[in-house]
């Protein structure tokens, strides 16, 4: 998983590439949203919640590492941002003892439980969109008008 936004803590200096329209009911109206391009497919399974093929589009937008905020998304599909920069999606399983216990489903299920202090950022996965999608509906401003523009990480607008 690749992603860069505006939140400097998160992408220290990145600029959002492109803007795409988007339906508010996908959306929730109380957070900023980005787009990042999913790699593998780990969530490609008719068991995930989303299903997530290799080269998915995410519609993503942070929550706090709390106990509160991970309890209220639990059985969610999550993406992980580690300290080191690495970024996972999976999905978000429960919450103990400041760690959280996540499940993947291909190549076979499994659990993973991450202590909570080896997490950066967390995300929660709105939707998905395809590649073809995003090529067909992302625009860059430009100083005559704007431009269809395709890349992999852009903003909702």
């Amino acid at each position: 998983m690749k992603a860069i936004a505006n939140e400097s803590l998160l992408f220290e200096g990145k600029q959002p590439v492109g803007y795409v329209p988007m339906a508010s009911k996908l959306l929730n109206l109380d957070a900023q949203h980005m787009i990042v391009r999913n790699i593998g497919d780990c969530m490609n399974s008719d068991l995930s919640p989303i299903r997530i093929k290799n080269n998915d589009r995410l519609v993503i937008h942070a929550i706090q590492k709390t106990e509160c905020d991970i309890v209220s998304n639990i059985n969610k599909v999550i993406v992980i941002m580690f300290n080191n920069g690495d970024m996972y999606t999976k999905q978000l399983v429960c919450y103990d003892n400041d760690c959280i216990v996540v499940k993947l489903f291909n190549p076979c299920e499994s659990l993973w439980r991450i202590p909570v202090s080896e997490i950066k950022s967390l995300f929660v996965v709105d939707c998905t969109l395809s590649p073809e999608y995003i090529k067909q509906n992302t625009y860059k401003p430009y100083e005559n008008g704007i431009f269809p523009y395709y890349k992999d990480m852009i903003y909702v607008q």
